[in-house]
């Protein structure tokens, strides 16, 4: 789900000294793409002065995603990721580590709603190819495995996430341009939300925790 990035023109502009630049990030940000499988993403990035950062991602999942899902008959409407961290800037380089990770699916968490669609997935494959009851259980576990590894945490965090970037701010919009596996780069663009104090409450882990038994 890397992909779910939205490739823009590439900004670098630094339109202000650096020093004031470093203020220019403190705040919220929100940005809209569309990835190459249709699946619409809303991200909200959050900026604090004492080198803290949030990112809450919203995927709606489009025709290709529930097309693998549909023959396991489990409705997936959205995926949603909360992340802390911390950021370090260095001039226009920035990088951001994150601490805590918390995915949800409809609510629930992501990798138990994937574990039940790997294992009803695992139960049609096992009858078109004939596996025996005495084999099932090694093929259902080397399935499951498989299909998991296919989605992982790593993949619903930020793309510069771990990683050294470029970053700008002009005016309203926040430019972050990182290097991409093909060893190319992508620069992605987020709107400052006004009222930024505000617009996202700090949460701490132990809420993010408790909001998935709600």
């Amino acid at each position: 789900m890397r992909r779910i990035l939205f490739t823009v023109p590439l900004l670098c502009l630094l339109v202000l000294p650096l020093h004031a630049q470093d203020e220019a990030l403190h705040g919220t940000w929100e940005g809209s793409f569309v990835d190459v499988d249709g699946n619409n993403v809303d991200v909200t990035l959050t900026f604090t002065a004492d080198g803290k950062f949030q990112m809450h991602q919203k995927v709606m999942l489009g025709p290709a995603f529930q097309g693998v899902v549909a023959s396991a008959d489990i409705a997936m409407e959205a995926i949603t990721v909360d992340a802390n961290g911390t950021y370090q800037i260095d001039g226009d380089k920035m990088q951001v580590e994150v601490t805590e990770l918390v995915l949800l699916v409809d609510g629930r968490p992501m990798m138990e709603v994937l574990t039940e669609v790997a294992r009803v997935l695992a139960a049609l494959a096992a009858g078109f190819a004939g596996v025996s009851e005495e084999d099932y259980p090694a093929f259902e576990a080397a399935f499951v495995n498989d299909f998991l590894a296919e989605v992982g945490e790593q993949d619903f965090l930020a793309e510069f996430s771990g990683e050294e970037v470029t970053w700008a701010v002009e005016g309203d919009t926040l430019s972050i341009t990182a290097a991409t596996e093909e060893g190319g780069e992508e620069t992605m663009q987020y709107q400052r939300v006004a009222d930024a104090g505000t617009a996202v409450s700090e949460m701490s882990w132990g809420a993010l925790k408790a909001s998935q038994r709600r």
